[in-house]
């Protein structure tokens, strides 16, 4: 509550005050959302809004990122997606980490990509909804926030003609309670036993599902001797990499790949806590202990996504190995949304339309109507009929015969020129128009560009 407080995200103070026997989830990276990531929110909030439900978005601000980006459509006569990126960095900071003052100001960015994008013709209004949210947050303070403060800020200004209630929790908060630590300590202590259930659960998904890419849905846990890699990020100098646990028969030592960061004598695991509270280390779960922790210790249900829905299907049979019970069932929404530039799929009727003009080019005699040409015409087709006929004969010389087949559709092609030439014309425009829908059918542009009701229609 105090983030979204702190911000001034609207939220129904009266109802978080009151008893909740239902706590609903959903998540995702601090990022420019498309429609298929709002929906999820948007389920998030009608069903938080019943009695005795809340429901909080979970901020991931442990990823890290090279580029805080989004594409919106060029309609000139070049159309094409162009990407327009707010920062780029290349050294794979994660969002938590980027402070105020260390990201240009989105709002002006923002500003500036409508001049580069004025349209033509029928389609130069597309830009509506974008000016719209422009206008919106211009009267945003956002001085003093940072990265994923300014991101959820706008956002929820996106979202405030949907009467959206929910909290918003930054994982990075999350991640400094004594629960999520008694949980990633509990994993980490029996790291090695965490590492061969996953590792063998990934092994029978994949075989199931014919995958030979053992990086897919995620990679496997390296165990080397006494040392485990653990479902964990270990937090240094801005970026992230993975937590290896290494067991000696006195201590266990948390380390990354390079060194080792604490060395824990085997005591009583609340003394273990103090010592990684102390020393300022600082853990953030990958995504399979993610969904572990919040679904198993936070959340009565979880909206997921796709992506998370697939990778979910193995992290039950992994919690239900390791820690014996159950996980609580976990929602899928996603949804794809085209932009509204009016126009359809025509690739049907360009490839018909080009197997049409390709048959004139090289059969033009089956699209002239003979009863309507002069002797001479007539005569060619005749001519080039008995052509084909000789190809057949023993002997035939073919590379003359070809020589005259050419020279006789040359002639009888003439006479389908007007034809041809409009029907080139037709195909060209058809072109410009299946353009225009490939453009429009990306479903990841921002939600800024289109009508939040439309959105918000979605799941109505």
């Amino acid at each position: 509550m105090e983030f979204s407080k702190g911000i001034g995200i609207p939220f129904d103070e009266q109802k978080s005050d009151q008893p909740f026997h239902t706590l609903i989830l959903c998540g995702h990276q601090p990022v420019f959302y498309h429609p298929g990531i709002l929906v999820k929110n948007l389920l998030l909030n009608r069903l938080q809004k019943m009695e005795g439900r809340i429901g909080i978005n979970l901020i991931v601000d442990s990823d890290s990122f090279t580029h805080c980006s989004f594409r919106v459509p060029r309609m000139d006569s070049n159309s094409l997606v162009k990407e327009f990126s707010l920062f780029q960095d290349p050294s794979q900071k994660i969002f938590e980490h980027l402070s105020q003052g260390t990201f240009p100001d989105i709002r002006e960015f923002l500003a500036r990509v409508p001049n580069k994008l004025l349209g033509e013709g029928p389609l130069k209004n597309y830009l509506e909804p974008y000016k719209m949210f422009l206008r919106k947050i211009q009267s945003v303070s956002t001085e003093n926030l940072d990265l994923v403060q300014t991101m959820t800020l706008l956002r929820r200004e996106y979202e405030k003609e949907l009467g959206s209630s929910y909290l918003e929790l930054p994982l990075s908060a999350l991640c400094k309670t004594i629960e999520f630590q008694i949980f990633a300590l509990a994993i980490v202590l029996e790291g090695t036993r965490f590492a061969q259930i996953l590792n063998h659960k990934l092994q029978e998904y994949r075989k199931t599902q014919k995958i030979k890419n053992r990086a897919n849905p995620f990679p496997d846990l390296l165990i080397e001797g006494d040392r485990v890699e653990t479902p964990f990020w270990i937090l240094s100098e801005g970026s992230r990499e993975p937590l290896f646990v290494e067991f000696k028969s006195d201590r266990v030592i948390l380390r990354s790949s390079k060194k080792a960061l604490i060395r824990l004598p085997t005591e009583d695991p609340g003394s273990m806590i103090s010592r990684i509270r102390w020393e300022g280390i600082q853990l953030r779960p990958r995504a399979v202990a993610l969904s572990l922790f919040v679904r198993l210790m936070l959340s009565d249900l979880f909206i997921h996504g796709i992506g998370g829905a697939k990778y979910d299907v193995i992290t039950d049979q992994i919690g239900k190995e390791f820690f014996q019970v159950d996980l609580p069932k976990y929602a899928t929404i996603s949804a794809t949304m085209y932009l509204p530039l009016g126009e359809n799929d025509h690739s049907d009727e360009i490839r018909k339309r080009k197997a049409e003009l390709r048959n004139m080019d090289q059969h033009p005699e089956k699209h002239v109507h003979l009863d309507d040409q002069d002797e001479e015409t007539k005569m060619a087709v005749k001519e080039k009929k008995e052509i084909q006929k000789r190809f057949k004969e023993s002997g035939a010389d073919k590379k003359e015969l070809n020589k005259k087949l050419k020279l006789k559709n040359n002639f009888i092609r003439q006479v389908l020129s007007d034809r041809m030439r409009d029907l080139t014309t037709q195909i060209q425009e058809l072109e410009i128009r299946q353009e225009i829908f490939r453009i429009s059918s990306y479903r990841e542009y921002p939600i800024f560009l289109y009508p939040s009701e439309v959105i918000d229609s979605l799941i109505r």
